[in-house]
């Protein structure tokens, strides 16, 4: 049975969400995210593919409520 992974995901994006706001889009860093979740950057990267993918799961769900 496949792991289920939204409790992880919920912890990527609070971690993101601390990382954007402290350090902003540019300065943040995939790897600094992955170790706030305490996780390796490879793992973080199984979930999204990139930093603007992670972003964009982020900002998505404020924009869809305007």
């Amino acid at each position: 049975m496949p792991k289920d992974k939204t409790d992880t995901h919920e912890k990527i994006i609070r971690a993101a969400r601390e990382e954007f706001m402290e350090k902003g889009f540019e300065q943040a860093s995939m790897r600094s995210i992955a170790g706030r979740v305490g996780m390796s950057a490879a793992g973080l990267y199984r979930h999204f593919e990139d930093k603007e993918a992670l972003f964009s799961a982020l900002v998505e769900p404020a924009l869809r409520a305007c």
